[in-house]
């Protein structure tokens, strides 16, 4: 996940942004987010 900008943008370039992420990250990213909410 290394070199992944979060910025606070409108949605296009949210879209544009998640678009240009391997699905791979996108996935590593969703379940660090739903173990974060669990805990």
């Amino acid at each position: 996940m290394a070199g992944v900008s979060v910025e606070i943008t409108p949605d296009l370039s949210g879209t544009q942004r998640i678009r240009d992420l391997s699905a791979e990250d996108l996935e590593t990213l969703v379940f660090a987010i739903g173990e974060l909410m669990v805990t």
